[in-house]
C-alpha cells in the first residue's frame, strides 16, 4: 500500500479542527450577552483563548464548540487561516500522476458570492485521469477559479520524485454581513475516499498550529 499526499495550500494557522476553534454558543446562564466576548449574537460566539473544544462544566458553554458542516461523504474538516487575495495551490505527492477539477457553488448554504464557491480537486494514480481514482478534495471559499473541468496532468518542477503543484484560485475578502460560514479569511477543507481507498488528516493537529506551504502534510490518500 502506499500513501498519497496533499500539503498545505499556503502558509497559516489551523483554525478548526471538525469544530471551530475557540468559538462557543450563547451563555444558557444569560442569553443575552457572550461573557468574555466582542460579540453578542446568537448563537456564535468569540470565546477566550484555550476552550479549544473540550468540555465544560459551567454555565459558561451551552457546548464548547461548533461541529462543522462537512458536505455528504465528505470528512476530517479542517480550517486554515490566510490572507485576501492569498493564492491557494494544491501540493500533491509525486505519485498523483493526474487531477480532474470541478466547481461547486454550495460551500454555505446560507451564504452567496465568492465565499460560497469551491472547488473539487480529484486525484488519481495514473496521468489523464486513469489508473485508480483516489477520492477529491474540497477546497472550500475560492475565488478566481481556475480549471474546471479540466484534467491536469503532474509536471516535474522540481523533479519527478518530488512534489508538484497547480493554482485553483484565491482567498476571497469578508463580505459585509457575512454570516457564522466565512467570519475570518481561510480555506475550508474536507476529503472523500473511493472503495478500497482510506482518506485521513495526516495529523491530529491543534488549534493555531502553524502549516506551511508545500511543506506541511494534510491529508492523504492509502490504497
Amino acid at each position: 500500500m502506499a500513501n498519497y499526499y496533499i500539503y498545505s495550500p499556503f502558509s497559516g494557522q489551523a483554525i478548526s479542527l471538525n469544530c471551530y476553534c475557540s468559538r462557543r454558543t450563547y451563555n444558557p446562564c444569560n442569553t443575552t450577552t457572550c461573557p468574555q466576548s466582542g460579540e453578542t449574537q446568537h448563537p456564535f460566539c468569540k470565546d477566550i483563548a484555550g476552550i479549544n473544544c473540550t468540555g465544560c462544566g459551567t454555565c459558561f458553554c451551552s457546548k464548547c464548540c461548533q461541529h462543522i458542516v462537512t458536505e455528504t461523504g465528505y470528512k476530517a474538516p479542517l480550517d486554515i487561516s490566510a490572507s485576501n487575495n492569498a493564492w491557494i495551490t494544491a501540493y500533491m505527492s509525486a505519485n498523483i500522476l493526474s487531477v480532474k477539477i470541478f466547481h461547486m457553488d454550495d460551500v454555505c448554504a446560507s451564504e452567496t458570492g465568492e465565499i460560497n464557491q469551491g472547488v473539487f480537486l480529484e486525484a488519481w494514480t495514473g496521468s489523464n485521469a486513469t489508473g485508480k481514482k483516489l477520492g477529491r478534495l474540497l477546497y472550500g471559499h475560492v475565488k478566481n477559479r481556475q480549471y474546471n473541468g479540466q484534467i491536469v496532468n503532474k509536471t516535474c518542477p522540481f523533479g519527478c520524485e518530488s512534489l508538484w503543484f497547480l493554482s485553483i484560485g484565491q482567498i476571497p475578502a469578508v463580505p459585509s454581513g457575512a454570516g457564522t460560514c466565512y467570519k475570518s479569511t481561510h480555506i475550508h477543507l474536507e476529503i472523500k475516499e473511493e472503495t478500497g481507498v482510506v482518506a485521513s488528516r495526516t495529523n491530529s493537529f491543534s488549534c493555531n498550529q502553524t502549516l506551511s506551504a508545500g511543506v506541511s502534510p494534510i491529508y492523504w490518500w492509502t490504497y
